[in-house]
């Protein structure tokens, strides 16, 4: 908006060509944006200008190599800066002056035009956007649907106890798998036998073993000293695992070799729900030197890391919290009573209607965030925060478990109460309330993941009769970057008698 006020010509322009493609008739929509032309130069002038994060994420390399007469050695961190490069008169013409027109003939593509990269704007646009969401809907049900027989086939014959954190963690971790690459970590076969838990730790040690390298990246002196052989056991882990990857990838991609050849254009735009893997498998057609093979490992990483085990340890909380408060659970199953009914089975266009499951989640997650230290930030200059000087480029870390506990910012934090989010989140909230980040890098994955919770959470309870074991409220957490439970939540779990035969239809 700078920029136009600054350049009235421009705004004209922009406003003559919406008014050409739009009219008056409708407010202009996101279908609408893909033929405004002009409107996308002016945001590519802007990032190019004014780039949101002008020194890009630290990189290594990972090779020796020669730039612009330097030697860089392997493994040497590196810092792009993309304001540089963005005004760099061997690049550019004209390069300090806005001139949106400059786009209309495709410069800016490749390299000399970075701010927000590939990868992110895909993970936005196709991978966690609105109408892929809708089109995985049907993969969460199943899997939900999928936990409901799990607990069937242990409490048919009347009250039972079950353990409820392994089921979470099948169920996060078959979504979010099969989201990513098309699999399942469990198959439905493996439900109740000794088994099944062992398949699912088998899964996970392929992918967690990074999170102990953590260590290492916080403090890197460990690096020199070796940490009792840490790093070396870690790589010999990274290789196992980079090897399943690399299998799982050359399999999908056989895959798709014998049962289609679509291109990327037509699988983003069909109605088929394709997995994360094979929509980059396609994009790697076109453009293989940036969908490499470990581009598209390291994102199916990425999102088995960070989608499973937060939302199974918030699944895990939040049944607690119903079980030390039943009150509130009998609210939440009213609810759902009253606007699903005892026809059909909740599914995920129902969740809308239901706001105050909406608010035990967003206070489960005030409570008890998956994730209570943020990733790190740095800061881009010098400050003064609560009193203390911190220079620019110090390392931060957001305390979101601190804050969502602040008397200062919240009446009773220690007490659940879910009615307190039932005016909404204000627009002064979302500096307090920060369970996924905020700001251009909250976590993209956050919508499916309350998805994921929402659905599963309402099924539980429109479905079962709850109590704990015992009368103690067990409200005690573990150590480790994550904050679970220190012991895995036992619950008493039976079928809603009037539900019964809805469920043997399951």
């Amino acid at each position: 908006m700078s920029l136009l006020l600054n350049n009235p010509e421009t705004m004209q322009k922009a406003s003559e060509e919406i008014d050409a493609i739009v009219g008056t008739e409708h407010i202009l929509d996101e279908v609408d944006v893909t033929k405004l032309s002009y409107l996308q130069n002016i945001l590519n002038e802007t990032f190019r200008l004014f780039p949101p994060a002008p020194l890009l994420l630290p990189h290594e390399s990972s090779e020796d190599c020669t730039i612009s007469g330097f030697h860089v050695p392997r493994g040497t961190m590196l810092l792009v800066n993309t304001w540089s490069i963005h005004r760099d008169t061997k690049l550019w013409v004209e390069p300090t002056k806005f001139m949106p027109e400059r786009f209309e003939g495709g410069e800016g593509e490749g390299y000399k035009l970075l701010p927000l990269r590939n990868l992110r704007r895909l993970a936005v646009a196709e991978i966690f956007s609105s109408e892929s969401l809708r089109k995985s809907s049907t993969v969460r049900e199943e899997e939900v649907s999928c936990l409901i027989r799990r607990l069937l086939k242990v409490s048919t014959s009347g009250t039972q106890n079950v353990e409820l954190r392994l089921l979470f963690s099948i169920l996060a971790s078959n979504v979010v798998m099969r989201v990513s690459a098309g699999k399942r970590c469990v198959e439905e076969e493996h439900a109740g036998t000794k088994m099944e838990k062992q398949l699912l730790q088998d899964f996970k040690d392929k992918f967690f073993p990074s999170l102990a390298m953590n260590i290492c990246d916080f403090i890197p002196i460990l690096r020199v000293i070796g940490f009792k052989g840490l790093e070396k056991n870690m790589k010999k882990l990274h290789g196992i695992r980079d090897e399943f990857l690399q299998n799982l990838i050359d399999e999908i991609r056989l895959k798709l070799e014998r049962t289609t050849s679509l291109k990327a254009d037509e699988v983003t735009d069909g109605e088929e729900r394709r997995s994360v893997a094979e929509i980059l498998l396609c994009l790697q057609e076109s453009e293989p030197e940036f969908y490499t093979d470990e581009v598209i490992k390291s994102t199916v990483l990425m999102m088995f890391v960070a989608g499973t085990e937060t939302s199974a340890i918030t699944l895990e909380w939040a049944m607690t919290l119903l079980l030390n408060h039943p009150k509130v659970m009998q609210k939440v199953k009213a609810e759902i009573d009253e606007h699903v009914g005892h026809g059909r089975l909740l599914n995920e266009s129902d969740i809308v209607k239901l706001p105050y499951l909406r608010c035990v989640i967003n206070e489960t997650l005030r409570l008890y965030p998956p994730a209570p230290l943020l990733l790190p930030h740095f800061s881009s200059e010098a400050c003064t925060a609560g009193g203390f000087d911190i220079p620019q480029g110090t390392m931060l870390m957001v305390n979101a478990w601190s804050m969502h506990r602040d008397p200062k910012l919240w009446e009773e934090p220690n007490e659940f109460k879910p009615e307190r989010f039932e005016a909404g989140l204000g627009e002064g909230d979302s500096f307090k309330y920060i369970p996924f980040g905020m700001g251009r890098r909250v976590c993209p994955g956050a919508s499916m993941g309350l998805q994921i919770v929402s659905l599963a959470l309402g099924v539980l309870v429109q479905f079962f009769e709850w109590d704990k074991v015992g009368t103690v409220e067990d409200t005690s957490h573990g150590l480790g970057i994550t904050l679970s439970k220190a012991k895995p939540l036992e619950a008493l779990c039976s079928p809603r008698r009037d539900l019964i035969t809805l469920l043997s239809h399951l």
